[in-house]
């Protein structure tokens, strides 16, 4: 299974378990991510299995971006790194990488 099958809807997934926008639950944005899957045409195989990964150990990893975002930590990039082999550790070291 290619990445760009799924990757788009793992972005806004990710977009939205750090976000946590008003009245988006846990619950919901799971529901989103499952949805563009299906929309991308993932197999129902795949996309059950990537889903229920989310639904058994997200609820940990939603409430550490709640706790990480209140105490002010960014991770919305606002550009790409322009050099292909560069380390998170390295690039998070730059400044205004994040917004």
């Amino acid at each position: 299974m290619s990445l760009r099958k799924y990757g788009n809807a793992a972005i806004y997934y990710a977009w939205l378990h750090w976000q946590q926008p008003q009245g988006v639950t846990r619950d919901a944005a799971d529901r989103v991510f499952d949805r563009a899957m299906h929309d991308m045409a993932v197999d129902a195989v795949t996309r059950n299995l990537i889903w229920a990964g989310v639904r058994v150990f997200g609820d940990g990893y939603w409430d550490e971006d709640a706790k990480s975002k209140a105490a002010g930590d960014k991770r919305v990039l606002q550009w790409l790194p322009d050099q292909p082999t560069i380390t998170g550790e390295v690039w998070r070291q730059r400044p205004v990488v994040f917004v």
